[in-house]
């Protein structure tokens, strides 16, 4: 009889074999992304779709991204909480009462010197590590990059690359 797997969240509910979170989002920035393509085409095609490309971009990224393993949203949390915390440790505070503090006078003995530490074994091969969600800043990055080469992509293709060859010869 197998046992069991451990370390299963219950919360991560999937639907297609993506987390439902992911699909929301998904849904969300998809919608968005439609909205400003469609919503901004009097601004012209390369910006409108350099808007739509990064907002799905940054959508696949809030999705899928993690940020020293959490989710954004748990970072963000707890980065508000850390910020919000009682600081007890500030510059010039008084120590505390029954707080032990060591001065050593000059001309003190000193303490024994530490003995040479033994040589290290011979370094073993690393454990296989599981693999790692994407960074969330990575893929942000990666969104705007994709999103910036979307609208020069569109630019050219619009009659772009005939302005820029007339603009070099002009030269």
């Amino acid at each position: 009889m197998q046992r069991p797997p451990t370390r299963i969240n219950i919360l991560e509910k999937t639907q297609f074999g993506i987390p439902v979170r992911a699909l929301s989002i998904l849904a969300v920035a998809a919608i968005a992304a439609g909205a400003a393509f469609f919503g901004l085409l009097r601004l012209g095609l390369i910006w409108s779709g350099a808007l739509a490309v990064l907002i799905a971009g940054l959508g696949l990224a809030l999705a899928f991204g993690e940020i020293d393993g959490q989710k954004p949203e748990i970072w963000l949390l707890n980065l508000m909480a850390f910020k919000r915390r009682d600081r007890y440790m500030v510059k010039g505070a008084q120590p505390h009462a029954g707080e032990v503090h060591v001065t050593i006078a000059p001309g003190s003995p000193q303490a024994a010197p530490a003995p040479e530490p033994e040589p290290e074994p011979a370094p073993t091969p690393l454990p296989l590590e599981p693999r790692r969600a994407p960074g969330f800043f990575a893929l942000s990055g990666s969104a705007v990059c994709v999103a910036a080469l979307t609208g020069l992509t569109l630019y050219l293709a619009g009659g772009g690359a005939e302005r820029l060859l007339h603009l070099y010869r002009g030269l």
